[in-house]
């Protein structure tokens, strides 16, 4: 049986998904859907900055969901997934708090949060690494 406490949550959770007004998975793909010309890269970071800048799409768990996103984004272009490792963890959670902490308006849609996708798009293919993909 689930607890009143479970329910509520996931009934937030999924008004949060479906109604928030500034950032909802419809949101996320009108952006994705606008920008299907760009590499692999430009689109996973432009997801990824997306979701993670306030408000997010979730309560928790939006750095991990976002870095799927973008592995599943690179992979379906036939590029390595994104793996965080020591060696670039402190690259990616930099942009990554960045995004965090910026709140989605006009202003920002339009100057911050591209400079940080443009930056977070090059360190994503600097990061890409052959290994990570298996022959078919």
């Amino acid at each position: 049986m689930v607890s009143l406490e479970l329910r509520q949550h996931i009934s937030a959770t999924t008004d949060r998904f479906y109604e928030q007004e500034k950032c909802n998975i419809g949101h996320l793909g009108k952006w994705y859907k606008e920008h299907k010309q760009l590499s692999p890269w430009k689109r996973a970071a432009g997801i990824y900055i997306l979701h993670l800048s306030q408000p997010q799409l979730f309560f928790e768990g939006n750095h991990r969901t976002g870095a799927l996103i973008m592995s599943h984004i690179l992979a379906a272009d036939g590029k390595p997934p994104f793996v965080l490792r020591v060696a670039n963890a402190e690259a990616y959670f930099n942009p990554s708090t960045l995004a965090k902490m910026t709140r989605k308006s006009m202003v920002t849609n339009l100057y911050k949060l591209p400079k940080i996708r443009k930056k977070f798009a090059k360190f994503l293919k600097e990061q890409a690494r052959a290994k990570y993909l298996t022959a078919s």
